[in-house]
């Protein structure tokens, strides 16, 4: 085998200090090897080659031994193609030779130097006595061979499809392109290559080897993660840790979340059920946190566990619960990962657990776009890797950006796709998922489930039972935390929480009029209560409402408006003026009219009397009744109307043929049994995929056997609609009276494309972005119509919007303040 081991041959360099490519080499192995001893790589890598050949008949320990070795050594070997003359002299500076050589990409020559190694070891060895079995698992390897080959090729780029036969072409030309100039592999030990390619490529997989895509997306991950910590340690001179939870600070944060307040009520529950009077919500919210404890307990041997549970029943208290009773009983996994729809709920449960594990010890790390970077004494390439790298013991994140780490093809999405083994992932509002990757995403998560040690907690109010997917032999990964969930829903604490009127449904479709003389009549009633929520399914007729209401009742009345397109700033001063309350625990601001659209919607903690709602799919509405008596204290109301085509917001979902138009779907919204509901829409995708056969899931099986894994990423995007950021102009004053200055913080901004280190950029850019979301507002592409009013365009992507003031209402003097509103209609207009 060759031998790396040459001392003018570099990987890296920095000032008046070269790195040998022997020397990264052996960072590589060495990374492997300590990563290995938390998360098990050898483990989960010699199972999925087990099943890849299982699947495919040719199991033999000596053929997986092969396979593991293989993988082992392209990890050592993936910068072979430095060796190569023309990147030593260019990149490296080392002027071997006195002819200059123009071909410098080391990926490429890698890639065809590791397959050009092990052709011969294949040829040569004998994997089966039976003369077939033998070729066909040869014709297996050499496949497998130019896969791994192809990561290699790919690893700086990111991963794209793998189209083997112009793949079989490209190093076709380049092996033409060596032996027409042998100096460029001067210090390889051939002169030529002579690679016979007639046989690669040509392996046909069996139909059900899903677990390819995984396979090769883990290995790849492995590699770049390797090779960034190697050249980490390099480039800073310092080791790389790893920073996870252990059985020690798993233990101390048992113990402090043991010791809150609410852990101790339940306690008191358990040994006196009479702790809590029988119409205390906190009742019912004990019985269901004893009982999803009690089954998690029983069932540690399962990897899926499905929670659902009703809206108020201290969800993300019971998945704490639930995430450190895996944690306690199982030493292999070590860390939680909490995924939500919205920032607003993932601020909403960082701020809950950052409280509950405050002496733990442990780090709780927001990561999103605009959050800021953790960053100790200006560490930044430490800081930015245990970042990309999710090297914290408790990560929360979007579900957006979970689905990136899983399907991304890009290098720094998969950065972080081989750390996430051992985990305990928390998804929290799952129904807002695509509906059309339910079957994949169940399928995709029983795989990870299998081999990565990955337990997956799924919770909703609204669930659907997504284990119906499965085959019937994989179901007994599933759990489900709650036995009969009838028996909670039934509760009158939530079934009869809030009282349903359905009357206005009565005309097909009615004006913005009728609502709005409906809010009026609820105000003149004056029984039900002043805090009212009216939610629309479109930005435009939310923009009208407020602007109407606003005008009729903004003296007596706060009046506010929320949609995607407003800023984080604003929400939250939105939500935390809705949530003010006495010392006696009363809500301070009795008038309050909230105009929405579905960002209202998935756990945003705020409680209102009543709520008005065009009517969109089934889970929206119990999900907007959530907001309505939200704590169970009195009388809440909902009244449900039809005005704007849901076909025109929710396309191609056939959920909006089962509206609450139908009584049957009012029943099921009314009795909170939403099985009915669920399995409608099940045997709808499953009538449908029968239909378009290979054009849906079996097309997506093939992508996954044969490695497409851009076209996979396409495949499994959460969010179709694109948008834009806006950035204006404009003065901002703080509570305190400090005025910022958003062209201020664009200078300062644009400062830091001349910081040459990659990774103090990322991280001081982090801790700008908190600073520049004050200035920053959504803008949703619809038909391909950009925003038209701009002086600049960053990165693509952000536009400069000069004189931004003119579009704020509700300033102060010339400032905008915390309670100033973007009036995006007047910007268009």
């Amino acid at each position: 085998m060759f031998d790396l081991k040459i001392d003018n041959i570099y990987a890296h360099f920095k000032v008046d200090v070269k790195e040998t490519l022997y020397e990264h080499s052996t960072l590589i192995e060495y990374y492997y090897n300590k990563i290995d001893k938390t998360h098990n790589y050898t483990k989960i890598l010699k199972k999925m080659i087990n099943e890849i050949l299982i699947k495919e008949d040719k199991y033999s320990e000596k053929t997986l031994d092969f396979i593991f070795d293989l993988v082992n050594k392209m990890l050592y070997y993936h910068d072979i193609g430095k060796i190569g003359l023309g990147f030593q002299q260019n990149q490296m500076d080392n002027k071997l030779d006195e002819k200059d050589i123009d071909y410098t990409y080391h990926s490429e020559l890698s890639a065809l130097l590791f397959i050009d190694m092990y052709c011969g070891a294949i040829k040569q060895t004998v994997f089966s006595d039976n003369r077939k079995q033998n070729n066909q698992t040869k014709t297996l390897i050499k496949d497998i061979l130019l896969r791994l080959s192809f990561l290699i090729k790919c690893h700086h780029t990111g991963l794209y499809n793998f189209e083997k036969i112009g793949y079989i072409e490209d190093l076709k030309i380049l092996q033409d392109k060596i032996n027409n100039n042998p100096k460029i592999i001067k210090y390889y030990d051939k002169d030529s290559i002579d690679i016979d390619f007639s046989g690669f490529g040509s392996y046909q997989y069996s139909e059900n080897n899903l677990i390819q895509y995984m396979f090769y997306k883990f290995v790849y991950s492995i590699l770049v993660a390797c090779d960034s910590f190697a050249t980490h340690h390099f480039m800073n001179n310092n080791e790389v840790e790893l920073s996870l939870f252990n059985e020690k600070s798993i233990k101390k944060s048992n113990q402090q979340y043991q010791s809150t307040d609410i852990y101790k009520n339940i306690l008191k529950y358990k040994k006196d059920n009479k702790y809590f009077d029988s119409t205390n919500i906190n009742k019912t919210r004990c019985y269901i946190f004893l009982e999803t404890e009690n089954n998690i307990k029983n069932n540690l041997d399962k990897n899926i566990y499905f929670l659902e549970a009703c809206t108020g029943s201290g969800k993300t208290n019971i998945s704490q619960n639930l995430a450190l009773q895996l944690l306690m009983n199982d030493s292999s996994l070590n860390k939680i990962i909490y995924t939500f729809p919205f920032n607003t709920l993932i601020e909403q449960t960082k701020s809950v657990l950052c409280n509950n594990f405050s002496e733990a010890n442990v780090d709780i790390v927001f990561i999103n776009s605009i959050e800021e970077i953790k960053s100790n004494n200006e560490e930044y390439d430490k800081d930015l890797l245990k970042y990309q790298f999710l090297q914290y013991p408790i990560t929360l994140t979007s579900h957006v950006n979970l689905f990136n780490i899983l399907f991304g093809y890009g290098r720094r999405s998969n950065l972080a796709f081989s750390q996430i083994c051992n985990s305990v992932i928390i998804l929290d509002e799952i129904q807002s998922y695509n509906h059309l990757l339910w079957n994949k995403i169940i399928e995709i998560f029983n795989i990870l489930s299998e081999f990565f040690n990955v337990k997956f907690v799924i919770m909703s109010a609204t669930l659907p039972t997504l284990d119906l997917f499965l085959e019937e032999y994989q179901r007994g990964s599933v759990c489900k935390l709650i036995n009969d969930t009838k028996r909670y829903y039934d509760n009158p604490i939530f079934k009869k929480r809030v009282s349903i009127d359905f009357s206005m449904l009565q005309n097909e479709t009615i004006s913005i009029d009728y609502v709005e003389d409906k809010i009026d009549e609820i105000i003149k009633d004056n029984t039900k209560g002043n805090r009212i929520l009216v939610e629309f399914i479109t930005v435009k007729s939310a923009n009208e409402m407020y602007d109407r209401i606003k005008n009729k009742y903004g003296n007596d009345f706060f009046i506010f408006e929320l949609t995607n397109q407003d800023n984080q700033v604003y929400r939250q001063y939105v939500i935390d003026t809705l949530n003010q309350k006495d010392l006696g625990g009363n809500f301070k601001n009795k008038n309050i009219i909230v105009i929405s659209t579905q960002v209202i919607e998935a756990g945003v903690d705020i409680d209102m009397e009543v709520g008005l709602k065009d009517i969109s799919l089934l889970e929206s509405e119990e999900q907007f009744l959530g907001r309505i008596n939200r704590n169970g204290k009195g009388k809440g109301y909902a009244y449900f109307f039809n005005m704007d085509k849901t076909k025109n917001t929710y396309r191609c979902d056939f959920r909006v043929s089962y509206d609450l138009k139908n009584e049957d779907i009012q029943q099921y919204l009314i009795s909170k049994d939403f099985t009915q509901y669920y399995l409608k829409c099940i045997n709808h995708l499953k009538d449908e995929s029968q239909k378009q056969g290979k054009n849906n899931f079996n097309e997506f099986n093939n992508s996954l056997i044969n490695i497409q894994f851009k076209s996979i990423c396409e495949n499994m995007k959460l969010i179709e609609n694109k948008s834009v950021k806006l950035y204006l102009i404009y003065s901002y004053k703080t509570k305190e009276g400090e005025i910022i200055n958003s062209s201020d913080i664009l200078e300062k901004y644009r400062d830091l494309r001349s910081i040459t280190s990659y990774a103090e950029r990322m991280i001081k850019e982090s801790q700008l972005k908190k600073d520049m979301n004050l200035f920053t507002y959504n803008f949703n592409i619809y038909n391909d119509k950009y925003p038209q009013i701009y002086s600049e365009i960053i990165n693509n992507n952000l536009y400069v919007i000069e004189n931004g003031y003119e579009y704020m209402e509700d300033t102060k003097e010339d400032y905008v303040v915390l309670k100033s509103k973007f009036n995006l209609s007047k910007y268009k207009n």
